[in-house]
């Protein structure tokens, strides 16, 4: 998987690359246009088009039929079960289009997430870094070091984070932290060393808000390589599972309001998409 991650990021740093200089809003408004377009298009080719046009046409006959007899309740009542049947009937045929467009959006909505939902640190801002271990990791560790390249300062050392295994009922270490602050803006990686083992981690710092950051480091697991697809995985069963820097969060400015970035792409596309759609001859609900 970890070579399609690579595919995948490629293709989006490659989007990004000229949006780099713009305002969070104008990137994410274009990556909305463009994923309400896509939408629109697998939407068309996916649905059956000429069912939710009958559907669309019983809806307007049922409403039709409301409004020239609404004085008999009989006719009043058959109209919105028609209604209702037909609601039911748009939904089983938006199944379709939307199981295919599901991987589509995970894929698109992980990788903007590294852009948008997190912030690259700051010159002299401090963050704690922590390395998860495996369950069974014996309390006494025989080291626990982070190696900072330069640039970057280590200002608590090393603090373990205890936890009972379940299988042995003995208390065992399941997370180290440490506490760094950086020096100088720059793409730095960090050397965490558990007992015999060394891993790396990368850390941006950036006074550009909308720089690429991976929060995490992560296991092989196949949920881990999905969810933190930039860097490649650790090692399966090795002492350290999973690597994390805590980036702090950040939302996108728009008109003046902090919006959360998926709130801002869901509605912006769909606005999109509902504007663009005759033009594309599309039938939606």
């Amino acid at each position: 998987m970890w070579s399609f991650n690579q595919v995948i990021t490629a293709c989006f740093d490659f989007c990004f690359e000229p949006m780099g200089s713009w305002p969070g809003w104008a990137s994410l408004l274009v990556m909305s246009a463009i994923f309400g377009i896509c939408a629109l298009i697998a939407y068309k080719f996916t649905s059956n088009q000429e069912a939710i046009g009958r559907v669309h046409d019983d809806i307007k006959l049922s409403l039709l039929a409301a409004k020239l007899f609404r004085d008999n309740l009989s006719v009043t009542f058959k109209s919105q079960g028609k209604l209702l049947w037909a609601a039911i009937r748009l939904f089983s045929l938006s199944l379709l289009p939307m199981a295919v467009m599901i991987v589509p959006m995970i894929l698109l909505l992980v990788q903007m997430a590294h852009r948008y939902e997190w912030q690259p640190l700051q010159k002299g801002q401090e963050v704690l870094v922590t390395a998860e271990l495996r369950p069974d990791t014996p309390e006494k560790l025989a080291s626990r070091i982070l190696k900072p390249p330069a640039g970057v300062t280590v200002t608590v050392e090393a603090c373990r984070q205890y936890d009972v295994d379940k299988t042995s009922g003995k208390e065992a270490v399941n997370a180290v932290t440490w506490r760094i602050r950086v020096e100088e803006e720059g793409d730095y990686n960090l050397t965490v060393k558990v007992n015999d083992e060394e891993v790396s981690k990368e850390l941006i710092a950036s006074n550009k808000r909308y720089a690429r950051v991976s929060p995490t480091r992560p296991s092989s697991s196949f949920l881990g390589q999905l969810l933190w697809p930039i860097e490649k995985p650790l090692t399966p069963g090795a002492t350290i599972r999973d690597v994390n820097i805590a980036y702090p969060t950040g939302s996108t400015a728009i008109l003046g309001f902090d919006i959360h970035w998926v709130i801002t792409l869901m509605v912006a596309s769909m606005v999109i998409a509902i504007v663009i759609k005759p033009f594309f001859k599309v039938q939606l609900w």
